[in-house]
């Protein structure tokens, strides 16, 4: 069934419907509410609170063509009020940041340790890009949507979209060549 079909089925209360989206769609929202907030706890609450979102607002959804979007914008909004109320709290209670450490440290071949280092460090730059920045960056080449689903995403033109993820890859080229990583 399409996800156009499966979006009129949850208008008209069919809540097995809404489920099969929420199937289809969880592992995105999930993956770009984490890129925003990095934290999976909070990914995952974000997530939640969008979905429940979206079923008690979908009649209000114009275009079911545009679902995607549409729930992504929700999700883009929440996640970015949790990342604000989190900056908050941490410059209150004076902290310095978050603290990741790296998994499993078992010895590996040579181009596994490699492979492994490059991908931390793009990582790595990848965290320290501010929410919106990496929230672009996580629509475009993540999620694969054009500037002008970003766009309708964020509210804003598409001019404005291809500005903004242009300053978010030149911040992440800049971060990358500050740790060596511009080898990458």
């Amino acid at each position: 069934m399409s996800e156009r079909e499966l979006v009129e089925l949850a208008r008209r209360g069919d809540v097995y419907a809404f489920g099969e989206l929420v199937k289809r769609r969880q592992t995105s929202v999930y993956a770009y509410a984490y890129a925003i907030l990095r934290r999976e706890a909070d990914a995952l609450d974000v997530c939640q609170e969008a979905f429940l979102r979206a079923f008690r607002e979908l009649r209000r959804l114009k275009d079911p063509e545009k679902f995607f979007p549409w729930l992504l914008r929700i999700t883009h909004s929440r996640a970015m009020d949790a990342a604000n109320d989190d900056l908050r709290r941490r410059f209150r209670e004076g902290e310095a940041g978050p603290n990741e450490t790296l998994a499993d440290d078992a010895p590996m071949p040579l181009d596994e340790v490699l492979r492994r280092e490059r991908k931390e460090v793009l990582w790595s730059a990848f965290a320290e890009l501010a929410p919106e920045p990496r929230a672009l960056l996580r629509l475009a080449y993540f999620e694969g949507l054009s500037y002008g689903e970003i766009g309708d995403i964020l509210g804003v033109p598409v001019g404005t979209v291809k500005s903004r993820v242009s300053r978010a890859k030149a911040k992440l080229r800049a971060l990358l060549r500050e740790t060596g990583g511009d080898e990458l």
